[in-house]
């Protein structure tokens, strides 16, 4: 901008602006990003690299404020006004050059190798199809952008219609927002059947009414709800509404919890299977499943769901927790011939490791199970270890008959505690983490606007009754 010499701020914002973009490509960043990641605090808080350009985006808007602004002075700043109104003429010009370029196909080559220098693994197809469409959207934020210069330009020579400008400028952005927003909106509503998730398949019908069961589904089936987008039965976030446990489901960007199991690939391992509590299984195999691991349980002439025979469930108890030095061990002891999940688990927790008699002849009892909370009852007659064979994560606390307990992780990603001799109840639950402040934040800054609008209001109508006195006194 014009003013970037005289003004700190500016430089400031396009620091920002700059960082945050360098950043959101992630991993393409190399060790680099493996350092912010692993040593600058809260960095791995983000779910996605990608969501460092809302910095960006939030600096970039803050830039064209001060320069819509500075391009509308009068004073003495210019000549400085007019250098930087010229700037953005011309940068709304490429704008719209780039725009007609990849509506056209004429840079459409161009726009696949932009996107495949970002994301070597992406096909070249899809960069291919959305060419156009963001050569569009170009061309529409182009002429949003020439028409806020234009109504910049008369406010600068009083043009008569320069009162509105401000308002003007407003709806010109409420434009530009709402074409952004509106279609996703629209995409995410309509009537109750069109954004109902479909029918629950058989697998998630079985899982859904057994308590604390697990699904895991390695079938092609595809599931397309009232003709919208298809998904693969395992890769779909329809289990939610399901209401049925699975070790599937979309993970753009899994818990870094799950990197090992993927990177060792556990989940091929039956009694890993039978440690992660899944219960019912289902696959496209067409020969008959081993019958001394699994029970069809769904009728002949529908599609095949099993039962695994021994299924654990997703809570159990283990008689012997073993201390382990990483997670590499972990992984290899899972994957190990004699790993049996009710026998034994692995921890590198020492806290949580040693020997609990009491798990072998330990009764159970779901009370409760919501995606935020679980409540089981235990029954032992010696010290045990539950295992809830759910995702370890930050954010889960842990109670026994009130008494807050910590969760110890185990077998790489599962929450585990000791529960003592008797009857118990053990609660968990889940608050993200950073909620309880952010809710109070959150309302002490409305709290703060509405005292900010309210004496707003009270000083509009203050001098508005003194003008009135002022008129009625002439």
């Amino acid at each position: 901008m014009g003013d970037f010499r005289h003004s700190r701020m500016a430089w400031l914002l396009s620091a920002v602006a700059l960082v945050a973009v360098l950043v959101s490509l992630g991993s393409n960043l190399g060790p680099l990003y493996s350092f912010l990641h692993q040593h600058v605090p809260c960095w791995s808080r983000f779910r996605i690299p990608f969501y460092g350009l809302i910095t960006a985006q939030v600096a970039l808007a803050l830039l064209v404020a001060r320069a819509l602004q500075q391009a509308s002075k009068q004073n003495e700043l210019h000549s400085r006004a007019s250098a930087v109104h010229t700037g953005l003429i011309v940068a709304t010009g490429l704008i719209l050059i780039l725009g007609v370029g990849l509506a056209s196909g004429m840079l459409s080559d161009a726009y696949v190798g932009w996107a495949q220098a970002v994301r070597p693994e992406i096909p070249a197809e899809i960069p291919l199809s959305l060419a156009p469409g963001a050569g569009r959207d170009l061309i529409m934020r182009a002429f949003l952008a020439g028409l806020a210069l234009v109504l910049v330009a008369l406010a600068r020579k009083n043009h008569p219609i320069s009162r509105l400008t401000p308002w003007l400028l407003l709806a010109v952005l409420a434009i530009d927002l709402g074409t952004v927003s509106v279609p996703h909106l629209k995409s995410a509503t309509g009537t109750t059947e069109f954004i109902s998730p479909p029918q629950p398949t058989a697998l998630a019908s079985f899982t859904a009414h057994e308590p604390g069961a697990r699904a895991h589904s390695v079938r092609r089936a595809i599931i397309s709800p009232n003709g919208r987008a298809e998904f693969s039965e395992a890769y779909t976030n329809f289990w939610i509404s399901w209401r049925a446990p699975t070790l599937g489901g979309i993970h753009g960007a899994f818990p870094d919890v799950w990197r090992p199991v993927f990177e060792n690939q556990l989940t091929r391992y039956f009694q890993v299977l039978r440690a992660f509590g899944v219960v019912f299984y289902a696959s496209d195999s067409k020969s008959p499943a081993d019958s001394r691991i699994f029970e069809r349980v769904s009728p002949e002439g529908t599609d095949p769901v099993y039962r695994i025979l021994g299924a654990l469930g997703r809570a159990y108890t283990v008689p012997q927790v073993v201390l382990l030095e990483d997670d590499q061990k972990v992984s290899e002891s899972m994957a190990g011939r004699g790993f049996l999940p009710e026998n034994i688990a692995f921890t590198t927790d020492p806290e949580a490791a040693g020997n609990y008699p009491g798990s072998s002849n330990c009764r159970l009892r779901w009370v409760e199970d919501q995606p935020d909370h679980l409540a089981i009852e235990t029954k032992c007659s010696q010290p045990s270890f539950l295992v809830v064979a759910d995702t370890y994560f930050p954010g889960w606390e842990a109670w026994v008959d009130g008494k807050k307990v910590p969760i110890h992780r185990i077998n790489l990603l599962l929450r585990g505690m000791p529960v003592p001799a008797g009857l118990h109840l053990v609660q968990l639950s889940f608050t993200p983490e950073g909620w309880v402040p952010a809710m109070w934040l959150t309302r002490g800054a409305l709290l703060i606007w509405m005292v900010l609008a309210l004496g707003l209001l009270v000083g509009w109508l203050m001098r508005y009754k003194s003008s009135g006195h002022e008129e009625s006194a002439n």
